[in-house]
């Protein structure tokens, strides 16, 4: 644990780092409806996460056209990106709410919570930024 712990603010910074780019290249990209990630000034939580915290963390949400047949064709064209039901590594992992942590969730509430079954939530790893960004491009070139 000591030895994680002195490397740990160099990954966090990588982190958070590379999923402001990653949300930024996601907003552009013409398949993706939302992007969901406070470090973007046009997110709902922008102001609030610049007033608490040191910088805006490595979870970004995507929200695509589609059902959750779309989302899981999307999930399993990704080569770099792991599918995963846990978030927070060095790797870029990913899961689909709707399936996973909301899975029990009748699907109008999800609905209520923002949580569409085109939703994708992204832990952006430490790997090179374009790497990430190429992975998610090639796979959503695909749909």
């Amino acid at each position: 644990m000591m030895r994680g712990l002195k490397t740990l603010h160099l990954r966090m910074e990588r982190h958070c780092e590379n999923a402001l780019a990653f949300a930024r290249a996601m907003e552009k990209h013409p398949k993706i409806r939302k992007v969901r990630y406070p470090g973007l000034p046009d997110d709902p939580f922008h102001r609030r996460a610049q007033k608490y915290f040191n910088d805006f963390g490595g979870i970004v949400g995507l929200e695509i056209e589609g059902d959750l047949k779309k989302v899981q064709e999307l999930v399993f064209q990704l080569k770099l990106c792991y599918f995963a039901v846990s978030l927070g590594d060095l790797d870029t992992l990913v899961q689909i709410p709707a399936l996973m942590t909301h899975g029990k969730v009748p699907r109008e509430e999800r609905e209520k919570m923002g949580i569409m079954d085109g939703v994708i939530r992204v832990s952006v790893g430490v790997e090179h930024v374009e790497d990430i960004i190429g992975d998610f491009e090639q796979a959503l070139e695909k749909l």
